[in-house]
């Protein structure tokens, strides 16, 4: 996985639930999804349920950033930048949300990872749309459906971690 300053070329909007999942991706990322307050954060918006969804985050990042050749471009926790590639799960897990009938997962799961350059397969789909339903628990609603990710970056980023 690699963890790069890349910025969006706009402000993006995000409620607290996109921050706290954006928060738990990152933390993945880097390898620590055993941060308490990660955790009181969660457990503060989903109770008992929070260390599932926490752990489906995990299993979910790990399987993109294993289908995709370049792995996945993020930030460190903390960042107030966004990244493309964070956006475009945020974007995708608020559209499987929206969709009613369950039947969007594969098609946005397959359409994720091509524009993350990667490739899909049904674990990957499964992950997002699992992912998807347990971050929809008591009503909740990513925001990051209407943000339209930036265009893909040109060259390297300036700074990254592996």
């Amino acid at each position: 996985m690699q963890v790069a300053t890349m910025d969006t070329d706009g402000p993006v909007e995000l409620d607290d639930l996109d921050r706290a999942v954006l928060w738990a991706m990152r933390s993945v990322a880097v390898g620590r999804l055993d941060c308490p307050s990660l955790r009181r954060a969660f457990l503060d918006l989903y109770g008992p349920a929070a260390d599932q969804i926490l752990c489906a985050l995990l299993v979910m990042v790990r399987l993109l950033a294993s289908r995709t050749e370049r792995g996945l471009r993020m930030h460190m926790p903390g960042s107030s930048a966004v990244s493309r590639d964070e956006l475009l799960i945020l974007s995708a897990l608020a559209v499987v949300q929206e969709d009613a009938c369950g039947e969007a997962g594969l098609c946005v799961a397959a359409e994720l990872a091509e524009r993350l350059g990667g490739r899909v397969d049904p674990s990957l789909a499964a992950a997002v749309q699992y992912v998807a339903e347990l971050l929809s628990d008591r009503g909740r609603r990513l925001s990051a459906c209407g943000a339209a990710p930036p265009a893909a970056p040109r060259g390297r980023p300036r700074r990254a971690l592996h």
